[in-house]
C-alpha cells in the first residue's frame, strides 16, 4: 500500500504536468470538469507505474457504490455524514477518486477542485465537508456504510492561476494546508 507522503508526491506530479501541458486551461478558466479529467489523466499515468497499484484506477466522478446484492447505490451527502441511496436528488460525485474498482477496501485518494475564478464559497465550504466525512475514520464512522468511504487521503486542490493551493485531509482533519475557505478568502492573490 502506498505511504501518505508517496500519495501526496504523485498528486503533486500529476498537477505539475497538467500546469505544464494544460496552462491554456487555466489561463481561459477551464471548467472543473475539465480539469479534474486532465489530472486524473496524469495521475492514472503515475499510478500505474506504481508496485501493487496495477488495480488502481483514477476516476473522476463517480458517485456510485453497490450493496451486498450488487445494486447500485447513489453516494448523497447528508449534515455532516453521507448516506447511500436508491435516489438521484442530491448526489455526491467526488471529482476524483483513487480506488479499485468494485472493492471498497483500497479507498486511496479522494480530489476535490477548485479553479481560483470560482466565485461561491458555498461550493468551496460543502467541498470541505465532503472531504472530511469521505476521509473519516473514526469508531463513529462504524455503521453499513463506512466501508465505502475512509479515503486514506483527502484532497482539496485550488487551481490558481500561476500553481496550485492544497489542503491534505486525513482521519476527517486537515494535516496539511489551509481550510478551502481561508483559500477563497486569498484566492485573488494566490
Amino acid at each position: 500500500m502506498l505511504s501518505r507522503t508517496q500519495l501526496v508526491s504523485l498528486i503533486e506530479r500529476a498537477v505539475a504536468e497538467f500546469y505544464v501541458k494544460d496552462a491554456v486551461l487555466l489561463k481561459i478558466r477551464g471548467l472543473e470538469r475539465t480539469c479534474a479529467s486532465r489530472i486524473a489523466i496524469y495521475l492514472q499515468g503515475l499510478i500505474s507505474k506504481e508496485r501493487g497499484c496495477k488495480r488502481i484506477c483514477a476516476d473522476c466522478e463517480y458517485g456510485k457504490a453497490t450493496d451486498m446484492d450488487g445494486v447500485f447505490l447513489n453516494k448523497q451527502l447528508k449534515g455532516l455524514g453521507i448516506t447511500l441511496t436508491r435516489q438521484h436528488k442530491g448526489q455526491v460525485f467526488p471529482d476524483i477518486i483513487v480506488h479499485e474498482r468494485a472493492n471498497h477496501r483500497r479507498n486511496l485518494i479522494v480530489i476535490e477542485i477548485k479553479g481560483a475564478w470560482h466565485e461561491r464559497v458555498s461550493c468551496w465550504k460543502h467541498d470541505h465537508k465532503k472531504l472530511q466525512v469521505f476521509t473519516r475514520q473514526t469508531s463513529e464512522m462504524a455503521t453499513e456504510t463506512s466501508e465505502y468511504f475512509n479515503y486514506k487521503l483527502g484532497v482539496f486542490l485550488m487551481l490558481g492561476l500561476t500553481k496550485p493551493h492544497y489542503a491534505f485531509y486525513e482521519n476527517g482533519e486537515i494535516v496539511q494546508g489551509k481550510e478551502p475557505k481561508e483559500l477563497f478568502r486569498q484566492k485573488d492573490e494566490l
